[in-house]
């Protein structure tokens, strides 16, 4: 059995001293600075809402229910649309608190995935690192997933952890719902309902691994059931997920960009993956090199080297190269893949979501969304790297029987 270190005095108040730093700066960066006009995707999703509130019609475009999104984030958002919408505040403002929130649970969350893998020291550096990251404190004010769906993805993760080391039904069983509410933000993730079979292949041999799969893909599904049958009824045909995968898939085959608006034009009626499919295929087959580097290196960079781009003061610039020290740090976490079991599953939740980001369109938006998990990774490095007798693995939590 996992045995659990206490938890001290002093570790319970610098975990509260991090969160209510991390509450602090978000608020106040949500009143100092003026936020611009709603626009692109945010514009979208409050129109979309205020009809949908309006009319009961879920559609992103409006003129008819479709499936464009996922409704995760427009069902976070019309909550606040339909309580708050006769109070004296703009229920934005609203949504904004309850981001802030989110964005300081995320923290806490952060702090208690380091402890699990490494120790103490690791879940304050991750949570620290998170509490002041420019991206995070700006994004809370953003009328975007990513809040939503990072808490909920650091929640998943966490709850995963604990199901796997302890080899328990119910925590894995939380685990695959919270990943059903996830995906219904964000379906890129999807794959992960399958995860304690990975789990089992690249981790540690689990006892019953089919059975866990089972408890772990059962309240996923019942998550996603409602969504499928209104897809169903509405559009006459079955959504797995949302339908707009074609367009950032067509845009993933654009080269560094080479093409630009010009790969959208005259695309009325095409089927937009079968045309990004083709694509690639000929890709490879006329310019190999060029394909294979941007479908790797390249879109790498692009989601990694820079900050997602805050709009705010010098505070924020300077963090780019502790950024990218950031970066480096998490992936360097590899070399530790053979020897750390305990962080092994963590670096597959970095891999397999990145991985499949790369077949779509790279953003340095879509990378942010892997920074928590990279901040604890580069956590764990330092640890290590500050540890004097480094083939003792400074673990709160030792198991007694660990099959590679």
């Amino acid at each position: 059995m996992w045995k659990k270190a206490s938890v001290t005095r002093a570790e319970t108040g610098i975990v509260a001293a991090i969160l209510a730093l991390a509450f602090a700066v978000r608020l106040y960066y949500m009143k100092a600075f003026v936020q611009p006009a709603l626009s692109g995707d945010a514009a979208n999703y409050v129109a979309m809402v205020k009809r949908w509130v309006a009319t009961g019609i879920y559609s992103f475009w409006g003129g008819g229910p479709d499936a464009y999104v996922t409704p995760g984030y427009p069902t976070f958002l019309a909550f606040f649309f339909r309580w708050f919408d006769g109070s004296s505040h703009d229920p934005l403002i609203w949504v904004y608190g309850a981001q802030i929130m989110l964005s300081t649970l995320t923290v806490f969350g952060l702090y208690l995935i380091g402890r699990r893998v490494c120790n103490s020291y690791a879940g304050y550096l991750a949570g620290l690192a998170y509490a002041l990251y420019p991206t995070a404190i700006w994004a809370s004010a953003l009328i975007l997933t990513e809040t939503l769906y990072i808490f909920l993805f650091t929640g998943y993760v966490y709850l995963f952890l604990v199901g796997m080391d302890r080899e328990s039904r119910k925590w894995t069983a939380a685990a695959g719902f919270v990943l059903g509410l996830t995906v219904l933000v964000r379906p890129a993730v999807a794959p992960l309902a399958i995860m304690p079979l990975i789990y089992w292949l690249l981790v540690r041999r689990v006892q019953g691994p089919i059975k866990l799969t089972i408890w772990h893909l059962a309240p996923f599904v019942i998550v996603m059931l409602p969504w499928w049958i209104r897809n169903t009824i509405s559009l006459g045909h079955f959504v797995a997920l949302a339908t707009q995968t074609g367009n950032p898939f067509l845009a993933g085959t654009d080269p560094y960009f080479t093409e630009g608006e010009r790969l959208f034009k005259n695309l009325q009626g095409v089927d937009q993956q079968a045309l990004g499919w083709q694509r690639i295929r000929e890709g490879l087959a006329t310019h190999p090199s060029t394909w294979i580097m941007w479908f790797t290196v390249g879109k790498l960079r692009v989601l990694f080297n820079d900050l997602w781009v805050v709009p705010h003061g010098r505070y924020f610039d300077m963090w780019q190269h502790l950024h990218q020290w950031g970066v480096y740090l998490g992936f360097s976490s590899l070399l530790l893949y053979v020897k750390n079991v305990k962080i092994r599953p963590l670096l597959l939740f970095v891999l397999i979501p990145t991985a499949l980001q790369l077949m779509f369109l790279p953003l340095t938006r879509y990378g942010f969304v892997m920074m928590p998990l990279l901040m604890v990774l580069a956590a764990v490095v330092i640890v290590y790297l500050a540890t004097p007798q480094r083939g003792e693995q400074p673990l709160e939590e030792q198991k007694d029987r660990v099959v590679p």
